[in-house]
């Protein structure tokens, strides 16, 4: 019986040990505000943004008054 718990502690040792070695992947955060705001692609489309939002907000101007 005690050769049977030697047994099974160093079954839990290996597989605790190799499970550690799976579990070194790196994890990596995409800015994406910061790509959109400082890529040429992302400042033509705020730029053409604006303009239709400015366009809408004057259009809706004359249709209130």
């Amino acid at each position: 019986m005690h050769n049977f718990y030697k047994q099974l502690v160093l079954i839990f040792f290996f597989l605790f040990y190799f499970f550690n070695l799976n579990a070194q992947e790196k994890i990596v955060y995409v800015d994406v505000d910061y790509i959109y705001s400082n890529s040429i692609i992302g400042l033509d489309i705020k730029k053409k943004l604006l303009s239709d939002k400015k366009k809408i907000n004057d259009e809706l101007t004359v249709f209130s008054k």
